[in-house]
């Protein structure tokens, strides 16, 4: 239910702003959504709770980094809008568990490309038409 209710909120960005519809700025909007489509087909195709289970847990882990870099970056005397950042951070980050035994694993989740996921999904027409050029346009190529 999460992962559906991201693609919406995703997907509900990109439409409500018409500015974003170009393609150099409709990319870094569709690459979460196809990349969020993948994985949820995969997950669903392997239907293994320990693969799920991992995801999470890879989230949870890259939330924690996500705190720890915010941290870093601010300086000694944070205002109250970052204080405030953090504490909801932190929020999110117990919820479940200490976050002092939260890992932190900077891969893959199940140790699979997003590509052999959307084959292994039978999604392998959207990585070649959506997710492959999204990929393309981040990292500048195919640019005139």
């Amino acid at each position: 239910m999460i992962l559906a209710s991201r693609l919406y909120c995703q997907l509900y960005g990109l439409l409500e702003r018409p500015s974003a519809w170009v393609p150099d700025i409709a990319g870094l909007h569709l690459r979460p959504i196809v990349d969020a489509r993948i994985v949820l087909a995969w997950l669903i195709t392997r239907d293994e709770p320990d693969l799920f289970a991992a995801y999470q847990e890879h989230g949870r882990g890259n939330l924690k980094l996500l705190r720890e870099h915010l941290k870093e970056d601010m300086r000694e005397d944070p205002d109250q809008e970052e204080k405030d950042f953090l504490v909801v951070l932190d929020a999110r980050l117990i919820a479940e568990r200490d976050e002092w035994f939260q890992p932190v694993n900077l891969g893959s989740f199940a140790g699979v490309s997003a590509r052999e996921m959307a084959i292994q999904a039978g999604l392998k027409r959207e990585d070649d038409l959506f997710y492959a050029p999204c990929r393309a346009a981040t990292t500048g190529s195919g640019r005139r």
